[in-house]
């Protein structure tokens, strides 16, 4: 169920929207500004409970020279001391920019931010991930594969990058996960008969261990979750009609997928999950023939069972852009950014899950 009402973070325009929650508040970070703008990013903490942000970071302000600049995608990672954020802007010479900076629990910059790619070309769909030691930065660059860089908590750079793909077409939104001895890497991968999700494990410094999988039965925007004992790859299904959890063994041995939410007749727009210890929230939106959306949150097993009643978290009742959900200790905390194109507000909601007799 919902609990609580509702709360504004933001006036936007908001978007590229994440999230991350540090044990007391949430870090959140978003991009603001209209389309075909120049567009900053920020960063501030949110309590869990509801209430104003505390003062806004611009983590990234927004002059781009020569043009405009927009967000191409914001992460942000808790490391038990403070943030990482990790961001991506494109600009209209070409230009890209992938950026990383560290970010107190006061919400106040430490050091000086890294500069990870500034070249002609793409670079875009920023992931973090804390091992307890350093980050795991995963991006699309260039010519669509995916990237995996590691920075310590200095906010450096160790090693070379690392290029990871499965296909031979274009790789999107890529999701990374820390299982306590490697990473679970998993993307969107464009094949010559549609979409699937790539997955695959890599050592702590980003080499990959054993074949990369595709899943074929997962064709949404991924996300992946570790659960204790093995990875959930969590994303909507064929023709956007409910969400799938693919639950892989952790040394990567086969996987098998379940359903979580039908959302008939709706089509799911957009969805985000974060594990609670538990179960698996997953906040998603949802629109029906007039386009109208709404968002929900619905409870699953790491093996892709349902597991407790959808929440509607918000009835929107117009146009619903992005969801990311954060388990915050007792409750989850799902965030949404909803408006007309360009005036986007971001909005937050505590939400408990009530599981099934």
């Amino acid at each position: 169920i919902a609990s609580g009402a509702p709360w504004l973070v933001d006036a936007g325009p908001a978007a590229s929207l994440s999230a991350a929650w540090s044990g007391s508040v949430i870090g959140v970070a978003w991009a603001r500004g209209a389309i075909a703008t120049n567009r900053e990013v920020l960063f501030a903490t949110v309590p869990a409970g509801g209430g104003a942000a505390a003062s806004v970071l611009t983590v990234a302000d927004a002059s781009c020279d020569p043009g405009y600049c927009d967000v191409k995608g914001t992460s942000v990672a808790w490391s038990g001391s403070e943030y990482g954020v990790a961001w991506a802007r494109g600009m209209a010479s070409g230009g890209v920019a992938l950026g990383f900076a560290r970010i107190s629990a006061a919400g106040a910059r430490v050091g000086s931010d890294l500069e990870l790619s500034a070249t002609l070309g793409i670079s875009e769909d920023p992931a973090l991930s804390w091992t307890g030691t350093a980050y795991g930065l995963s991006w699309v660059q260039g010519n669509r594969h995916v990237v995996v860089g590691i920075i310590d908590p200095t906010g450096s750079r160790i090693g070379s990058d690392v290029a990871v793909r499965f296909g031979t077409l274009a790789a999107w939104t890529p999701a990374i996960a820390w299982s306590g001895t490697e990473f679970g890497l998993a993307w969107r991968e464009t094949l010559v008969a549609g979409t699937a999700s790539g997955f695959t494990r890599l050592e702590p410094f980003g080499a990959p261990v054993g074949s990369a999988t595709m899943i074929s039965t997962i064709y949404g925007t991924p996300e992946v979750l570790w659960t204790g004992s093995s990875y959930s790859v969590v994303s909507s299904s064929s023709g956007s009609a409910g969400i799938g959890v693919t639950a892989i063994p952790a040394d990567g041995s086969g996987f098998a997928t379940g359903i979580v939410v039908d959302a008939t007749p709706l089509s799911v727009q957009a969805t985000s999950a974060s594990w609670s210890g538990q179960e698996i929230g997953i906040s998603w939106v949802g629109a029906d023939a007039s386009s109208d959306m709404s968002v929900f949150l619905s409870p699953g097993s790491p093996a892709g069972e349902p597991s407790g009643e959808a929440a509607t978290v918000a009835d929107a009742g117009g146009r619903v852009a992005e969801v990311s959900t954060v388990w915050a200790g007792s409750s989850y905390v799902t965030l949404w950014t909803s408006g007309p194109t360009g005036a986007e507000e971001l909005h937050a909601r505590n939400v408990m899950v009530c599981p099934f007799d």
